[in-house]
C-alpha cells in the first residue's frame, strides 16, 4: 500500500507487528488465539516465518496458521544499558527496529516526542522515527526506526569531537525555533528543592544546598530565556556513524525533551556528552567557547552542576525497576557523575587559588 496516498506505510505496519510480537518475548507458556484482516495477517506470519512481509499467503476467510515459535526467525538483542525501559533491537527480513517496553502507558510526552520528530526531519537530517505507539496491558511498547552507528564511550578523536559540537549546535539552533505551547516549563530549582527534600543521600543533598546558595547565578537563572532543550545528551543516546564522507552523529533517543534555560542545552552536552566520558575542565571550558554564545564561565558550571545533580540523583536514589535490572552499568554511570563534580570543584579552588596568587602580585 506505499504507493497509495495517507496510506498505512510498509515499515509502519511491520512496527505494529512487532510491537504485538513483543508482547511475549519474556512470556514462556501461552495459547493465543489472533483474529485479524488479511493484510496484517500476511505481514505477521511472513514476519514470524522469516519471509519479505508482502509474499503472499493464503489469506481467505477461515484460514488458520499454527504459530509455536514466534521469534525463531527473529534477531532480538537486548540493550541493558537501558535505564528508563527495556530496550530491544529487532531485526527481520524487511531491516531492524527498536523497541522500547515501558512498564507504563502512553503518555503525553509519547505523542510529542513523535509530532517533533516529524517536524524536525526536513530542517534536522536522520531521524529515528517513531512508527508505532501501542498500550498493553503491562505498559507500553513504542517501535522506532533503526539508524546505523556505534556507541563510543571514553575520550574522541578530533573528528568526532567536531562532528558532536556540529550537530549540537544545529540541534540548538533547530529546537530554539520550534513551538513549546504543547509543553510544560520546568522549574529547575523547584525540581532540585523536591528532589532535596527527599533525598537521603548526603553527597546528594550537599550538591544542592551549594547550588541552591548560589543567589548571583539563581538571579541570571531567573532572567533566562526558555525554549525546547534536549536535556539527555549521553553517550548511550548517539551514535557515531563513519563514512567515505566522514563522521556523522545521530542522536537516537528525544525522550529528554523539555522547555529549559536556553542555555542548559550547552551544560547538558558538556556534561552529559563529554564531561562524564573523561573530559578535562580545561579542555570543557575551551570547547564551550567554541560555541560563541553570551554565557559567563561561573553560570555555566552553576548550569553544568544542576545538569550533575539531576544524574547523581537519579542513579543514587532514583532505583526503578530498569535501573535495578542493570546494576552494574548504573553503578559506571553514577561514578562517572561523581568524579564529573568533584573535577569541577577542583576546577573552582584552583581557579579562586589563581585569582588570590595574582591580587598578591599586584
Amino acid at each position: 500500500m506505499d504507493g497509495i496516498p495517507r496510506a498505512e506505510r510498509g515499515n509502519n505496519l511491520q512496527a505494529r507487528v512487532i510491537a504485538f510480537l513483543m508482547r511475549y518475548i519474556d512470556e514462556e507458556n501461552f495459547n493465543d488465539i489472533i483474529v485479524s484482516h488479511a493484510g496484517y495477517n500476511r505481514c505477521l506470519v511472513n514476519t514470524i516465518e522469516g519471509r519479505d512481509r508482502t509474499t503472499p499467503i493464503n489469506s481467505s476467510n477461515g484460514a488458520v496458521y499454527m504459530i509455536e515459535e514466534p521469534f525463531k526467525n527473529l534477531n532480538v538483542e537486548h540493550k541493558n544499558r537501558a535505564m528508563a525501559s527495556k530496550v530491544y533491537i529487532v531485526e527481520t527480513v524487511e531491516g531492524k527496529y527498536v523497541v522500547k517496553i515501558k512498564d507504563r502507558p502512553i503518555q503525553k510526552e509519547d505523542i510529542l516526542e513523535k509530532h517533533l520528530l516529524e517536524r524536525l526531519r526536513l530542517k534536522f537530517g536522520e531521524l529515528p522515527f517513531v512508527l508505532n505507539l501501542t498500550n498493553t496491558q503491562q505498559g507500553s511498547i513504542k517501535v522506532l526506526q533503526f539508524l546505523e552507528g556505534n556507541h563510543i564511550y571514553g575520550k574522541l578523536s578530533e573528528e568526532e569531537k567536531k562532528a558532536l559540537k556540529q550537530k549540537v549546535k544545529r540541534l540548538h539552533n533547530a529546537l530554539r525555533k520550534m513551538p513549546m505551547e504543547h509543553y510544560e516549563k520546568t522549574d529547575l530549582l523547584q525540581m532540585m528543592k523536591n528532589k532535596a527534600k527527599h533525598s537521603k543521600n548526603k553527597y546528594v543533598m550537599e550538591l544542592a544546598q551549594e547550588i541552591l546558595s548560589d543567589s548571583r547565578n539563581i538571579k541570571k537563572l531567573n532572567n533566562s530565556r526558555y525554549c525546547l532543550v534536549h536535556s539527555d545528551l549521553n553517550r548511550d543516546n548517539i551514535l557515531f556513524e563513519k563514512n567515505q564522507n566522514g563522521t556523522h552523529i545521530h542522536i537516537i533517543d528525544w525522550e529528554g525533551i523539555k522547555v529549559l534555560p536556553e542555555d542548559y542545552q550547552l551544560a547538558c552536552y558538556l556534561v552529559s556528552g563529554m564531561l562524564i566520558e573523561g573530559g578535562n575542565m580545561n579542555e570543557i571550558i575551551k570547547l564551550a567557547h567554541e560555541f560563541k554564545l553570551p554565557i559567563d564561565e561561573s553560570y555555566l558550571l552553576f548550569l553544568m552542576k544542576i545538569r550533575i545533580f539531576t544524574g547523581l540523583h537519579y542513579f543514587a536514589e532514583d532505583k526503578n525497576k530498569y535501573t535495578q535490572l542493570n546494576k552494574k552499568v548504573s553503578k559506571e554511570i553514577l561514578k562517572k557523575y561523581f568524579i564529573a563534580n568533584e573535577k569541577i570543584r577542583i576546577y573552582q579552588k584552583k581557579k579562586i587559588k589563581r585569582k588570590k596568587i595574582e591580587c598578591k602580585e599586584r
